[in-house]
C-alpha cells in the first residue's frame, strides 16, 4: 500500500543587504519528522547546487523548491519513504546559462549526502528561468 506524502516547501531569495542569507522552512503548518526529512533533503541539495552554481559563474536570483514524497506501509506494518520528488524553480540572471543551470542539478543529487544514504529514488524536476 502507498500513499502520496504532502510536500514541503523550501525557499531562498539571495542576500536582501546583508539579511540573514540562510534558507527559509515554510512554518506554516506543525512540522512532523516526514516534513523536516524532505527538507532537509531539499535543503542539503539547495546548498550544494548553489555552490555549483557559484563555481560555474550562474548567478542564482531565486531558488523554490516543493519537495513531496510517496510513503509505503511494509508487510510489517512500517511507513517508509518509497520516492522523493524535489521540484526546484530557480530563477538565474543570464538566460545563456539555462541549460547549464539544468544541467547542474543531477550533479547535486550525485554529491548530496542524504540522498545518497537514503535506500529509495529521489527524482529532480527542476524548472530553469532567467530575466
Amino acid at each position: 500500500m502507498s500513499d502520496q506524502y504532502g510536500e514541503i516547501k523550501v525557499e531562498w531569495s539571495g542576500r536582501q543587504g546583508g539579511e540573514d542569507d540562510s534558507a527559509k522552512l515554510d512554518t506554516e503548518v506543525n512540522q512532523s519528522p516526514e516534513d523536516l526529512f524532505l527538507s532537509s533533503l531539499s535543503a542539503c541539495h539547495m546548498v550544494l547546487y548553489q555552490n555549483l552554481c557559484k563555481s560555474n559563474g550562474i548567478n542564482i536570483l531565486n531558488y523554490q523548491d516543493k519537495a513531496k514524497g510517496i510513503v509505503i506501509k511494509t508487510d510489517d506494518g512500517i511507513r517508509k519513504f518509497k520516492e522523493i520528488t524535489i521540484c526546484p524553480i530557480v530563477q538565474i540572471d543570464n538566460k545563456s546559462q539555462l541549460v547549464l543551470a539544468k544541467e547542474l542539478h543531477a550533479k547535486a543529487n550525485v554529491m548530496n549526502f542524504i540522498t545518497n544514504s537514503c535506500e529509495f529514488m529521489t527524482n529532480i524536476e527542476p524548472e530553469i528561468q532567467s530575466n
